[in-house]
């Protein structure tokens, strides 16, 4: 092994990726304002030894949701031409 601890900060950033991209969407029905504490661990061995595990924790507040719906609306372009007075 060269760079253990470059091995090691890449199978932390792999395992995060995996559980982000796992994670089930927890904040789905919660009320707008709510606070949510994220917390992950990773738990490692490194040449069949455990090594300490690692944990974090994130905490946000629950936003409201907004659908955006966009319509096209086709009318004619208003005529423009250099030096015309303002409408």
């Amino acid at each position: 092994m060269k760079h253990p601890v470059g091995r090691i900060a890449a199978l932390l950033g792999g395992t995060a990726m995996i559980v982000l991209q796992t994670a089930p969407v927890a904040a789905e029905g919660t009320p707008a304002g709510r606070t949510i504490t994220n917390t992950a661990t990773v738990n490692f061995r490194v040449g069949g030894i455990d090594q300490t595990a690692e944990t974090a924790s994130d905490t946000f507040t629950v936003d409201r949701r907004v659908n955006f719906v966009a319509t096209l609306v086709s009318t004619p372009a208003p005529e423009r031409s250099p030096g015309r007075a303002a409408r």
